[in-house]
């Protein structure tokens, strides 16, 4: 084995015997332990040296005890090269110190610490037999140089793994512990990594809906036997629940109910599953009927066809789900002229003593979308030439989002020569251009559409 003294990750300086420096900046494994082999075999590791103090520097985040205790040292006294040496490696191994340097003057040994880049929160997900409150502070106990953030992949990710098991095995449970990324909407970076038990499942048992009215106990039926079963989450079971159970209560008017809390009850614990029963505090509030529903600004439909088209009409129960339909037919207009990422909004006007509801429908358009390149599969050539003749939507024309589902239907007899073909469409949107790319695969079998 040959070991240079100076290597591009690890360098170890022996000054003399009395004076000891060592450097590591995040080596990968295989030079860590090329390195380790190295530090090993060097004649003075076995020589022991008279520490009368140890200190740290760089790392606020921890404490000097805390930090000892991550190094493995016992602290002050007689320590060996070897010891030294295995020290910064554990440190090093943590994954969380971007530069590690220690040195011994006689008397004092000091390492300094660079923290490396990466730290992002701890979340868990899914540990419901303890709140996240009590989780942190376990980990804080048991893993010296956690501090409510880890690095993806990291050593100390490892490690709060292991902890994690270490406090199911209390509650006899034989976990299985994994860790995902958690990414922002539309995001690259990194937000948090997200601990969660990945077997044996945990599962909701049970859904109580607290404050419910009796008139409201079959409407709420079908969303407590659909949360039954599912997995439970600490980040996503509350919000799941309160959207569903408020959705059941605005589809017949009470649009002020307000789901007050949803929170998972002492879980029961078996080897093969854990079970979770949740319960649902709900503040229902009262019924509203519509009353004006009116379109604002430059609308591409007038107000006489919105009234009359509209599945809510003045007086009756403000069931929201009727309301999304009747934004649906404001926002058709918009589509067909390619405003693929228009916004209809609904701004309500409560009234508590009428319990009626006025509300003013608006449209943001956004950008306007232009077709692009279209590609016609699985047909021969003089289908494709004849559905292309009749095809009249060119590239740099403004994408009718109905266009393409319509067509077949409405050219059945200039497109004779495909019965007995069916076709499917994906269309391909470019943000930055705002290009609609469209395949049409046609296939043997069903009705021309």
């Amino acid at each position: 084995m040959n070991c240079p003294s100076g290597a591009n990750d690890t360098t170890i300086l022996l000054d003399t015997p009395q004076t000891i420096s060592y450097f590591a900046s995040m080596p990968s494994l295989r030079h860590r332990l090329f390195a380790l082999l190295c530090l090993l075999a060097l004649p003075a590791a076995a020589q022991k040296f008279s520490v009368k103090s140890i200190t740290f520097t760089g790392y606020p985040a921890a404490s000097q005890s805390e930090l000892l205790q991550a190094s493995g040292l016992k602290g002050p006294g007689e320590i060996t090269q070897a010891e030294f040496q295995a020290a910064a490696m554990k440190l090093n191994d943590t994954g969380i110190f971007a530069h590690i340097a220690y040195k011994f003057d006689g008397q004092a040994f000091s390492f300094v610490l660079e923290p490396a880049p990466g730290l992002v929160p701890a979340r868990f997900d899914n540990f419901a037999w303890m709140n996240v409150i009590d989780i942190d502070t376990q980990l804080r106990a048991k893993v010296p140089l956690y501090k409510g953030k880890v690095i993806a992949g990291s050593g100390l990710e490892q490690q709060v793994i292991a902890a994690l098991t270490v406090m199911a095995a209390e509650q006899h449970l034989d976990a299985t512990v994994t860790v995902l990324p958690v990414y922002p909407p539309d995001s690259k970076q990194l937000a948090a990594e997200e601990f969660r038990v990945t077997s044996p499942p945990v599962t909701v048992s049970q859904l109580t809906v607290e404050g419910a009215s009796p008139a409201f106990s079959d409407k709420l039926a079908p969303v407590v036997k659909a949360a039954v079963g599912e997995d439970f989450s600490l980040s996503i079971t509350p919000d799941e629940l309160s959207t569903a159970i408020t959705n059941v209560y605005r589809n017949e008017g009470f649009l002020d109910v307000q789901v007050t809390a949803v929170r998972n009850e002492t879980p029961t614990i078996t080897p093969d599953k854990v079970s979770v029963p949740v319960k649902a505090v709900v503040v229902e509030g009262g019924q509203y009927r519509l009353g004006k529903l009116t379109l604002d600004g430059t609308v591409l439909m007038s107000q006489e066809e919105f009234q009359k088209r509209a599945f809510l009409k003045p007086g009756d129960i403000a069931n929201q789900e009727l309301l999304r339909k009747t934004l649906l037919i404001a926002g058709a207009p918009y589509r067909s002229k390619g405003y693929l990422r228009a916004r209809i909004g609904a701004t309500p006007t409560l009234d508590a003593s009428t319990h009626t509801v006025d509300y003013v429908v608006h449209v943001a358009p956004g950008e306007q979308w232009r077709m692009g390149k279209l590609d016609v599969l699985n047909l021969t050539d003089a289908q494709r030439v004849k559905f292309l003749s009749v095809w009249s939507m060119k590239p740099g024309d403004v994408y009718d989002v109905g266009y393409p589902s319509s067509f077949l239907v409405k050219n059945k007899t200039a497109l004779q020569e495909l019965a007995g073909y069916s076709a499917g469409y994906k269309q391909y949107e470019h943000e930055d251009t705002h290009i609609v790319d469209l395949v049409v695969s046609f296939q043997h079998g069903g009705p021309l559409q």
